[in-house]
Order: C-alpha cells, then sequence, then structure tokens
C-alpha cells in the first residue's frame, strides 16, 4: 500500500509540473 500511495505522490508531483510548465 505504501508503493501505491508513493506512486500517486508521484503521479500529482508530474501533474502540477505540466500546469507550472
Amino acid at each position: 500500500m505504501n508503493s501505491h500511495s508513493r506512486l500517486s505522490v508521484q503521479v500529482v508531483t508530474a501533474k502540477c509540473d505540466c500546469v507550472v510548465s
């Protein structure tokens, strides 16, 4: 479950980066 949570955070970070760009 920890791995899933980590993946979710990575996805959110990538999405934020895309929006910022």
